[in-house]
């Protein structure tokens, strides 16, 4: 027997058929099968990344020594100018508590908001955003472990000020010996790095002149790395030369995939054309 649905449905199909042609569709989407995998995949790499952040946290003397390297070669490049920035924010106690709570709080709710938006809702460019993703934070966690850094607020005699222990939220333990994160983790910043790949998604995603808005949020991210003294302009560079590279290998990896499928397509047609 023949059934109908006050949609307007196919008439020609039975009912069983169309649920069980539904169900093998919401199996195989973004809300079946993939998205445990996906959560634990995502919940893995999150675990692996507090983990190594603990690894060097006691590297204090190679951690200073690094900053200083630092510091140097930003002021032969003419950069090293985050005192001077802190002190303009220092100004303004109202703006200090905004960018120390954008800081502390933004940094990781708009990257898993932004992250849970593209696989639900843009699923088909979501495997590319994610791999870009892991690729940066990877790489960057190499680097945590390779180059141990003091951020800028543990150099109070440069005229760098703490501002989290200054005005809050305090989020790191005076003592570096009894802290549960690696605050030797300076570089690169991945508070910077998360924020142009949220932004740089939402642009690729959308398309639009709406979609430019969301470059506030790696200015204003980069703002507040600096003006809270945990991170120098040299690790947002680096962040920002670890996301060139990703997105230049991805980029060649879609190309190379391209070029092999038209090779295999053009393979057969040759095949069938000679039968």
């Amino acid at each position: 027997m023949l059934t109908s649905t006050s949609s307007g449905g196919d008439l020609s199909t039975p009912a069983s058929s169309r649920t069980a042609e539904d169900r093998r569709s919401w199996w195989h989407g973004p809300m079946g099968y993939r998205l445990p995998l996906e959560l634990l995949l995502c919940g893995g790499v999150f675990l692996f990344y507090r983990y190594i952040r603990t690894i060097t946290r006691d590297d204090g003397r190679e951690a200073f020594a690094n900053a200083r390297h630092v510091m140097r070669i930003e002021q032969m490049l003419g950069i090293f100018n985050e005192p001077h920035v802190q002190g303009v924010f220092l100004r303004s106690q109202a703006v200090i508590h905004v960018l120390n709570r954008y800081y502390v709080i933004v940094h990781f709710t708009a990257t898993v908001g932004f992250l849970a938006w593209a696989y639900v809702r843009h699923n088909r460019i979501y495997s590319a955003i994610r791999n870009v993703f892991l690729t940066v934070t990877g790489a960057a966690l190499v680097i945590h472990v390779l180059v141990p850094l003091a951020p800028p607020r543990m150099f109070p005699g440069n005229g760098f000020v703490d501002t989290l222990r200054l005005y809050g939220p305090r989020i790191y333990t005076t003592d570096l010996s009894q802290s549960v994160a690696n605050q030797f983790a300076a570089v690169p910043s991945l508070h910077f790095g998360w924020a142009v790949l949220v932004a740089g998604g939402v642009i690729a995603i959308k398309r639009n002149k709406w979609s430019l808005l969301t470059i506030l949020h790696p200015v204003i991210t980069l703002l507040a790395i600096v003006a809270t003294g945990n991170h120098y302009w040299f690790d947002a560079m680096v962040a920002m030369a670890l996301i060139m590279l990703a997105v230049i290998g991805l980029l060649a990896y879609q190309r190379r995939q391209t070029i092999r499928v038209r090779a295999a397509a053009a393979v057969r047609f040759i095949r069938l054309a000679r039968v």
